[in-house]
């Protein structure tokens, strides 16, 4: 019998490394589902380790067996030794590496977001001229308008991960024509945040007209776009210092972000008697 872990990793036999084989990609809890109770004369790891099981669905004595060839010995369970025809089970063991949780990739799901975006007026100044000359706009004061964009990753259930996770990464943000794409990279937080927001304070200054014209009046709107988006993303980890084995977890972007700040002028014209 042959047994599998990715491509080849434990080759089994009813005779020593001859014989009938089968093949294998998970743990088998019975052999005798496969007509291999207590048939297994040699055993061949190439890679992984692997427990063997003299009682079905993983009960009785156990045998571990590491990287190389094994047939039936009186050698302790711990360096491979098994009767001959005494492995009922087979489990595979996972070996997870120790370490910090470390961010290696973040794919974001663009195509799949839900974007709601919403026109804002946030400033607004008016301005009469009753007179027949132009006048000329003194102002020296400047109006600030800020804004608090805020982001937070929901992760799927399931994942346990600490509140604060400090990574270099992009993010969804709106971009030119109020389009979802991804930021440059940059330090943040990518934590469990549900419910806990990270911000970050923008602000535009709004710009006044020089000059108002003669018998008019000039109104000064100055309006953002307000985007909330949701982002499906999938993200790869790694401990310590193996980037060979990986870890995969999903959740959801929820960002609040305002941009496409703007002002409009509109000048009318005054009805003024003679």
């Amino acid at each position: 019998m042959i047994f599998m872990q990715n491509q080849k990793s434990v080759s089994l036999n009813t005779v020593t490394f001859e014989g009938r084989t089968l093949t294998f990609r998970n743990d088998v809890a019975n052999l005798d589902h496969f007509g291999f109770l207590r048939m297994i004369s040699s055993v061949r790891i190439l890679r992984g380790a692997w427990v063997g099981y003299d009682g079905r669905d993983y009960a009785g004595s156990q045998t571990l067996f590491l990287k190389g060839d094994y047939t039936p010995t009186q050698n302790p369970n711990i360096d491979g030794g098994f009767p001959n025809d005494g492995i009922s089970a087979l489990r595979k063991i996972q070996l997870f590496p120790v370490g910090p949780l470390k961010l290696k990739t973040i794919e974001y799901d663009l195509e799949n977001a839900i974007l709601h975006t919403t026109p804002r007026s946030v400033f607004q100044w008016t301005e009469v001229n009753d007179t027949k000359v132009e006048q000329t706009v003194n102002r020296t004061d400047e109006q600030k308008i800020t804004r608090e964009n805020t982001y937070e990753f929901r992760w799927d259930f399931g994942f346990k991960i600490t509140t604060s996770l400090e990574a270099t990464a992009g993010i969804p943000e709106l971009g030119s024509s109020l389009k979802l794409q991804v930021s440059v990279e940059r330090s943040l937080n990518i934590g469990e945040t549900t419910g806990v927001k990270t911000s970050f304070i923008q602000q535009w200054k709004a710009e006044y007209p020089s000059k108002i014209p003669a018998k008019s009046t000039v109104t000064l709107t100055s309006k953002l776009t307000e985007g909330k988006f949701n982002v499906p993303f999938t993200a790869t980890f790694y401990r310590g210092e193996d980037e060979t084995h990986t870890e995969v977890h999903q959740g959801t972007f929820m960002g609040v972000q305002f941009t496409d700040f703007h002002t409009e002028f509109k000048q009318t014209p005054l009805n003024l008697k003679r």
